[in-house]
């Protein structure tokens, strides 16, 4: 019984994890939010962490991955 409790909440859990999108949510330096999904960073080589630094001038205060489910 104890390890169908297990699976169950296993499964619960990978069911809540999948259903949640990775977006790299960066802060403007003027107190703005701008949002970010894996594919457009692809289309712009980078990374997460390499938005801070756009075009060789600091544009953001820090860019990090969010986990929220949307």
């Amino acid at each position: 019984m104890k390890k169908v409790a297990i699976l169950l909440s296993a499964a619960l859990l990978m069911g809540i994890v999948s259903s949640c999108t990775s977006r790299c949510h960066c802060y403007g330096l003027d107190g703005s939010h701008s949002y970010f999904t894996k594919e457009e960073l692809k289309e712009r080589n980078t990374t997460c962490t390499g938005m801070e630094t756009v075009s060789s001038g600091l544009i953001y205060s820090i860019c990090e991955y969010d986990n929220t489910s949307y």
